[in-house]
């Protein structure tokens, strides 16, 4: 969902110019909640996991090998890496649960009966789990290199979004607005920009809805750009 708009344009007004900057957030923040977007890439999964877990790529890397090697004693818990792969490849699964015990449904009591026996943790086995992922089914994960970061992005963009979507609804001028000949038949004042579509009260959500709206329409959108 792309959509160019210049913020200032010649012969565009100063209300226009926030409804387009308002239009260009609201896009922003689409495109961070898509999940390619913001699911972590295998990398940036993998070490955020293992800080997690408390534990080591060195570590990480001696469980994979006692997994993938024939030890009796641990079948229950080869089952539950199985079982962290598929989920791993789930939209469901975004990035570190950051508490171990939103794992429990990927263990059995067995499997962590095991994982004390190899002195460790489910998140430390989910990481070992990320790292066959990573090999097996590499287009499960997404684009982001860093939560923490990509978070505080989309919690800036909201930010702003409500800012603008604020403004637009106080900011409106009698330039800005579609006033009918005659408002005696109940027929709302509305924004000039929504071809009438739009009412302009409540004031507290208008800039929202007339955002959304130009969102959904090809003409208008053309005319800003």
């Amino acid at each position: 969902m792309k959509l160019k708009l210049k913020l200032r344009r010649k012969g565009i007004s100063d209300f226009e110019a926030k409804v387009t900057e308002a239009m260009q957030v609201t896009l922003q923040i689409a495109t961070a909640d898509q999940l390619s977007t913001w699911k972590l890439t295998a990398p940036a999964f993998l070490r955020e996991m293992i800080a997690f877990a408390q534990s080591s790529p060195e570590m990480v890397r001696s469980l994979r090998k006692a997994i993938d090697g024939s030890a009796p004693g641990l079948d229950n818990l080869r089952q539950a890496v199985r079982q962290c792969v598929q989920f791993i490849r789930t939209p469901n699964c975004t990035g570190v649960p950051h508490d171990d015990r939103r794992l429990n449904f990927l263990f059995t009591d067995l499997a962590r009966a095991e994982l004390t026996k190899l002195h460790s943790s489910q998140s430390e086995m989910f990481a070992v789990a990320l790292q066959v992922a990573s090999e097996k089914h590499p287009s499960c994960f997404g684009q982001c290199e860093d939560s923490a970061k990509h978070a505080q992005k989309v919690e800036k963009l909201r930010a702003r979004q409500a800012r603008l979507f604020k403004e637009l609804g106080m900011s409106v001028s009698v330039a800005d607005m579609y006033i009918p000949e005659s408002i005696k038949d109940g027929r709302p004042v509305t924004f000039k920009l929504s071809d009438g579509n739009v009412p302009i009260a409540p004031s507290d959500n208008a800039g929202e809805r007339l955002v959304n709206y130009l969102l959904k329409n090809s003409t208008t959108k053309k005319r800003l750009s």
